[in-house]
């Protein structure tokens, strides 16, 4: 049930279960459901995330930033926890935070096709464009906020859409009859 929750498998008219492929049109269609939603629910959500959290984030960015590239991949799905569902899940509009789990699998099948391609700096550095957004929120800046995660989620979809595309071209992937 939670694999559905967050847009991994579905299923359908005669119930039964399926993976939902990523796929490139996929990838850019929930970048552009989180670049229209994300934005709006980290606006509410200012002021109501407690200063203590906005601390041990900025705390974890800063350290992250720090021993990058040697950071383990744990602790870069935790940063991306602390500001793509943890702070969003302070907005005021809980249908946008639940329209947003949808778009999770994005997050988490980011991170194994950047470790899958094995490149010298197998992750993106986005500690830095967190931390300007960290410092909106706890600045109670919602245009600065909106703003720089508008272009943070921006450019994480670019990079997510050229990292697919490599994945493709250098991955094989074996033909699995139960996934259609």
């Amino acid at each position: 049930m939670h694999a559905r929750e967050v847009g991994i498998v579905s299923k359908d008219e005669r119930s039964r279960w399926w993976v939902v492929p990523l796929d490139e049109a996929r990838f850019r269609d929930l970048y552009e459901l989180r670049i229209l939603l994300e934005p709006v629910a980290l606006q509410a959500a200012i002021g109501r995330i407690p200063a203590e959290e906005l601390d041990e984030i900025e705390s974890r960015l800063k350290a992250a930033v720090s021993d990058f590239p040697q950071v383990p991949t744990a602790d870069l799905d935790t940063l991306e926890s602390d500001l793509h569902i943890d702070c969003i899940s302070y907005s005021q509009n809980p249908e946008i935070v639940e329209a947003l789990k949808r778009t999770r699998c994005i997050l988490v099948a980011g991170k194994h096709i950047q470790a899958a391609l094995k490149r010298d700096i197998a992750v993106d550095p986005f500690m830095e464009e967190h931390l300007e957004i960290v410092s909106a929120v706890r600045a109670h800046d919602g245009a600065s906020a909106k703003s720089a995660l508008v272009n943070h989620l921006a450019l994480s979809a670019q990079k997510a859409a050229d990292r697919l595309a490599a994945f493709r071209a250098t991955q094989s992937m074996p033909e699995l009859p139960y996934i259609q």
